[in-house]
């Protein structure tokens, strides 16, 4: 399993997600993030913390007797200049779409007046005189 599919796997839990928004705030202990989860004992919540950790999204820092984690930010660098690939293609989409209704509205039709519904009946009925 590549890195960016670890990366993906660990932030699809709610759990790991809610331990990655307590430590936007900073730097948490495992304790404090025990008490943040009450939902979750102490071994599913260090579970959580070593998923995350081996996806490279936190690092853990030992000081004696705790265990500090905190965001490893390159990771979450890494994920988004991953998904701005997508988002350039969504506007890309989104200018194209705009310039087709663009091209839509500028048609003789609408410049002449019409209503897009007169138009098509109009059209509509030409067209079943013709056949």
């Amino acid at each position: 399993m590549n890195t960016e599919e670890n990366t993906f796997k660990a932030i699809a839990d709610p759990s790991r997600r809610k331990i990655l928004n307590f430590l936007l705030a900073g730097e948490k202990t495992t304790g404090d993030l025990c008490e943040l989860l009450p939902q979750l004992n102490r071994c599913t919540v260090m579970l959580h913390l070593n998923v995350l950790a081996g996806s490279n999204l936190i690092k853990i820092r030992r000081q004696g007797r705790n265990r500090w984690n905190s965001l490893n930010l390159k990771a979450f660098n890494e994920m988004i200049y991953w998904i701005k690939k997508f988002q350039r293609l969504i506007e890309q989409q989104e200018i194209k779409e705009s310039e087709t209704l663009s091209e839509m509205k500028n048609k003789t039709f609408i410049s002449q007046g019409q209503s897009l519904k007169q138009f098509a009946h109009k059209n509509f009925d030409k067209h079943l005189r013709s056949n």
